[in-house]
């Protein structure tokens, strides 16, 4: 197992008024590669919000939860204990509700005044839970809010109206229409390029564009565009 991070307190966040930078990790339950913790640089100060059995896959990480949030159906007892000592903060839901788990974690993050969020283990077997949190992305709460979805594969995260696309020559990149249309594109540094282009949610002819040189950029004129970049194996 990874070295873990200093544990952190909630109540040890510090936020120094206008301008202060606080980032968010949600782990989730899903699949969750060790290597993971390569593509992502996690520091003292991140807040690590687990939903439920993710805690599992923090600790995979090298990650020590400061706050559970969930029904806590997935998590082992023993380490439900362990992290209540430590002073790990648990937000118990029923089962039976309107929101998924992973749904609570993001707007909890957003209480607390993240401006960044990366999330991880969001993207596993199961697609209804997959497809549910893809859609969050467009969630209103999420406003103003940088957030990105990774796992070992892929860096999945939403353009409304104007993005940037970070990476290397070469790498795939697909621009998906989570709106009926996405009109008034225009895309720089994207082989396949857009001009005033036009994709809808029925013809998905954005997938497998190449990034010609980083960074990639693209504009929206109305709709929302999902943006998944290929990363390359981790080694």
């Amino acid at each position: 197992m990874s070295p873990l991070l200093p544990f952190r307190k909630r109540d040890e966040i510090i936020f120094e008024g206008e301008g202060t930078k606080m980032r968010a990790i949600v782990v989730a339950k899903g699949h969750v590669q060790k290597g993971l913790s390569k593509l992502i640089s996690f520091g003292p100060q991140d807040e690590i919000i687990c939903v439920d059995g993710g805690a599992h896959n923090a600790l995979e990480l090298g990650l020590r939860p400061s706050v559970v949030i969930g029904d806590m159906d997935s998590l082992d007892e023993r380490l439900l204990k362990e992290l209540r000592e430590e002073g790990c903060i648990f937000i118990t839901h029923e089962r039976e509700k309107d929101k998924v788990d992973t749904q609570l974690a993001v707007e909890y993050a957003v209480e607390r005044g993240a401006d960044e969020i990366i999330m991880v283990g969001v993207l596993g077997s199961r697609l209804d839970h997959t497809l549910a949190n893809l859609y969050l992305l467009a969630s209103p709460v999420l406003k103003g809010v940088k957030v990105r979805m990774i796992d070992e594969v892929q860096e999945i995260y939403l353009i409304k109206d104007f993005g940037i696309i970070e990476g290397r020559a070469g790498d795939t990149v697909s621009l998906i229409s989570l709106t009926p249309v996405t009109k008034g594109i225009y895309t720089k540094n994207l082989k396949y390029a857009l001009t005033d282009g036009e994709l809808t949610l029925d013809f998905p002819r954005g997938i497998s564009n190449v990034l010609t040189a980083s960074p990639g950029e693209v504009r929206i004129g109305e709709g929302l565009l999902l943006v998944v970049r290929l990363l390359g194996p981790i080694t």
